[in-house]
């Protein structure tokens, strides 16, 4: 039975719709959370969004805020993460993997877990991700994971650390994706798929033993309210 239907934007004429890959529900404060990108210009229940740039390629991303009853968008977040992963509807993009960002709550913070490449404005931070710079002199930039948490009080992001890549003997830009994370007694817990050799997350040397050189997983907890790194752990894989 159907109970509450809304359009929450339509992208009529628009050539790069707004696309939405991951939707969460805060049970602390009943409010649901979308995260979705788009380009040039897109429109949201009856909130206009810009890049400001008519010209296709600029990449921003957005954090909706809506009602649970209503479906009304109630605040909102934007921002430029600009991704070598997979954006719906983008061609010439073989990775497979949507650019996305995954969610988990305490009672004052929404913490959020991505990924971006080259640059990233968060709120009052501009991160640079790593890169490689080949023989031939060409920069590779990789795909970093970044975690960051929102203030529910008043929607103001914070970053705390994004992921860095020390060595990639193919010299190509690494493509590290971000996956789930939860929230248990004031330990925060991240997974991520990487292809880094190897990764570091907040200090820590993460190796990838995928066994065939290509994509491996990881495991990363740390504790909320310090940042300290408490444990990770990247399985080893035979091929």
């Amino acid at each position: 039975q159907l109970i509450l239907s809304k359009e929450i934007s339509n992208n009529t004429g628009v050539y790069w719709a707004y696309c939405p890959t991951n939707l969460h529900y805060n049970k602390l404060n009943n409010k649901m959370y979308v995260y979705g990108s788009f380009s040039i210009a897109t429109k949201i229940d009856n909130v206009n969004f810009s890049t400001g740039n008519p010209n296709n390629g600029v990449i921003q991303s957005i954090i909706s805020e809506f009602d649970i009853s209503t479906l009304n968008l109630t605040r909102h977040l934007q921002f430029y993460n600009n991704s070598n992963l997979q954006i719906p509807q983008e061609y010439n993009n073989n990775t497979h993997t949507l650019n996305n960002a995954y969610f988990a709550e305490t009672n004052d913070y929404l913490y959020g877990f991505g990924s971006f490449s080259k640059n990233m404005t968060l709120g009052n931070t501009n991160l640079t991700s790593s890169s490689t710079l080949s023989s031939s002199g060409y920069t590779y930039n990789h795909e970093d994971l970044v975690l960051f948490k929102i203030n529910l009080n008043n929607f103001q992001p914070e970053v705390l650390f994004k992921s860095n890549t020390t060595m990639q003997p193919n010299q190509y830009g690494s493509l590290n994706a971000a996956d789930e994370i939860f929230i248990h007694n004031d330990e925060v817990y991240v997974s991520a798929n990487f292809t880094a050799k190897p990764i570091v997350m907040n200090g820590t040397t993460i190796n990838n033993n995928s066994g065939n050189g290509d994509t491996d997983v990881l495991f990363y907890k740390y504790n909320a309210n310090s940042l300290n790194s408490v444990s990770s752990n990247s399985p080893v894989c035979i091929n």
